[in-house]
């Protein structure tokens, strides 16, 4: 036991004196650092990743829609080590509305995107300002097989078909200063219609297939020190999430059938959580859907107010002991 404390001790010992050593160079050639590394890694990627969300009696949909709940589920599933170059994370995704203006409270067209995404490890050691790359591969589909336009040229929003299949390509960076994380991310979306394959083809005139993505966040948290057991000697310092703030959104870039103001969509969204919840928070968000993200309804933009809650691994507490590397 003695000796893998002194070990990791051992490799942690670079952290304290990173001015007056080429942590570069130690990355590349001290295998076990560089799996201590991609570790930290692996955690930022999930604490930046996107946070599910419900809420209810949206404001703002077009047509006197009212929702009782909108609800955005988002889990994640690691399938490789935390220590491995390419970590790589099942997170399947299923949206669904409930409407509260129509009979029995129906769902229409729910969406399910089903997916992984490919994390890079970065190239070199820094935590502080941390890089990394990722590919996302994703099919989204609503279920249904009706016909996809009405016999009047509108989109069939009752049972109309929906599929498409997308590459998404993001760069990541980051800073983190003990109780607060900056985070940016942006990328590109490529849908299989560019190649009229594995997509709704009456929809592929009106469908955004080349599209910006961006996001900006900004998250603080609080800390509050626990002992690990009884009779222990280090404390467990938890660190919960506060607040965060997000500015996200997307730009379609290639020619469809649509209006400029059905090209974009920006939503701020404010997560707030004042009781140490391990995963949960109140959330609120405000923006502009001009290329709905809700399978066939993409073609209805709408200005919105959301309100509810957030849940989700992104929000899990922070942890560390004198022993553990944790988000230093």
């Amino acid at each position: 036991m003695k000796y893998k404390i002194c070990t990791l001790l051992f490799l942690l010992l670079p952290i304290t004196v990173l001015a007056q050593t080429d942590w570069d160079s130690v990355f590349r050639n001290n295998a076990d650092y560089r799996k201590l590394i991609y570790s930290e890694y692996a955690s930022r990627y999930m604490m930046n990743a996107d946070v599910g969300d419900m809420t209810f009696l949206d404001q703002g949909h077009p047509n006197g829609r009212q929702y009782v709940l909108n609800a955005n589920i988002i889990p994640y599933f690691s399938v490789t080590s935390k220590r491995s170059p390419v970590y790589i994370v099942l997170n399947p995704i299923v949206r669904v509305r409930i409407f509260l203006n129509q009979n029995s409270l129906p769902v229409r067209t729910p969406s399910f995107v089903p997916g992984a995404t490919f994390y890079f490890k970065p190239f070199k050691y820094n935590l502080a300002r941390y890089k990394y790359m990722s590919i996302g591969v994703y099919h989204h589909s609503n279920g249904q097989d009706g016909e996809a336009l009405n016999p009047d040229g509108s989109v069939n929003l009752v049972n109309g078909n929906f599929s498409t299949n997308f590459l998404k390509i993001n760069f990541h960076y980051g800073r983190y200063k003990g109780k607060k994380n900056t985070y940016y991310r942006i990328g590109g979306e490529f849908h299989s219609g560019l190649i009229g394959v594995g997509d709704e083809e009456e929809l592929r005139s009106k469908f955004g297939k080349i599209r910006l993505n961006y996001h900006y966040a900004i998250s603080k948290y609080r800390t509050k020190r626990y002992q690990s057991g009884v009779g222990a000697v280090d404390p467990v310092i938890t660190k919960y999430l506060l607040t965060r703030f997000v500015i996200d959104g997307m730009i379609v870039l290639d020619n469809i059938d649509a209006k400029f103001h059905q090209r974009f969509n920006i939503e701020f969204k404010f997560y707030y959580n004042p009781f140490d919840f391990t995963n949960t928070s109140f959330f609120a968000s405000t923006g502009y859907m001009g290329h709905d993200y809700y399978n066939i309804y993409f073609t209805e933009p709408y200005p919105f107010i959301r309100i509810g809650i957030a849940a989700g691994l992104p929000l899990k507490p922070i942890e560390k002991t004198k022993r553990k590397l944790s988000y230093l």
